[in-house]
């Protein structure tokens, strides 16, 4: 069964922005973990595995927040907003402007089709061979226009690129993307009664446990040579196979109301 670019959105909006290797959906257990709607999709938690849906931090760690306990200790900042700028005639921007919201265009935290527009007028001159929208070949044309904006988080481009050239009027489409520095941040680990919970050993988490000494972490994936280090100051490490954390905070995310919330700031 072949994932298509809505179903994608959707899992992306559901468990997060960074699925990996998303071809086919199989069924491989214990690695896969279903997540049931209409019909059953399996999602792999770690690693690339061949035609699956594998996830990536982001959804890893949102999968952790629905099940650990207690308060966040670290935290992992990421930059996953694009800004589409387009110029579109002013008699087809609510065309334009309504057809990219409808594509994902201006999503952010609970917000949709947000965007800006400001007015203006543009030049061309259609040469031998065009087919313009408005105006004539040999002749240079002044239109009035609208700069459009909208903010674009980076797994929904592909769609609003397609929905713009889809019902934009001209025959070549100015457009630019441009990398935005907005951060959202997601907690790495999480902490009660002197236990740490996190998905996924690393350097910062290891020097971190060394210097506050939590009685215990709980972890999907570790390697040996932090757990020795752990286990010397003290620190028992208590790790699980693929899913045995994330599962159950998966399950939960898929079962939630259809209102993404990972965009949101803590």
């Amino acid at each position: 069964m072949m994932l298509g670019s809505g179903e994608r959105a959707r899992m992306q909006d559901r468990l997060g922005p960074d699925l990996q290797a998303i071809e086919r959906l199989v069924t491989a257990e214990p690695t896969l973990v279903a997540v049931a709607d209409e019909e059953t999709t399996e999602v792999g938690v770690w690693g690339r595995l061949p035609r699956s849906i594998c996830l990536g931090r982001w959804g890893r760690l949102r999968a952790l927040s629905r099940v650990a306990p207690g308060v966040p200790r670290l935290w992992w900042t990421t930059r996953p907003y694009l800004k589409l700028v387009t110029f579109v005639p002013a008699a087809d921007l609510d065309k334009v402007r309504h057809a990219l919201g409808e594509a994902g265009a201006g999503r952010t935290g609970r917000y949709a089709c947000t965007a800006f527009w400001a007015g203006g007028q543009g030049s061309f001159l259609p040469l031998n061979g065009a087919r313009p929208a408005v105006g004539r070949v040999g002749k240079l044309t002044v239109v009035d226009e609208y700069r459009l904006e909208a903010l674009v988080p980076e797994w929904y481009q592909e769609a609003v690129e397609a929905a713009l050239l889809d019902v934009h009027p001209y025959e070549e489409v100015a457009r630019d993307w441009i990398r935005l520095e907005n951060a959202v941040r997601l907690p790495k680990v999480w902490e009660a009664e002197n236990e740490w919970w996190c998905a996924e050993m690393e350097p910062d988490i290891v020097n971190a446990a060394e210097s506050a000494h939590p009685r215990c972490i709980r972890v999907e994936r570790s390697g040996w040579s932090d757990e020795l280090a752990l286990r010397r100051n003290g620190i028992a490490v208590e790790r699980t196979g693929p899913g045995g954390l994330l599962f159950e905070g998966l399950t939960r995310l898929w079962e939630e109301p259809d209102l993404p919330d990972f965009l949101l700031k803590p």
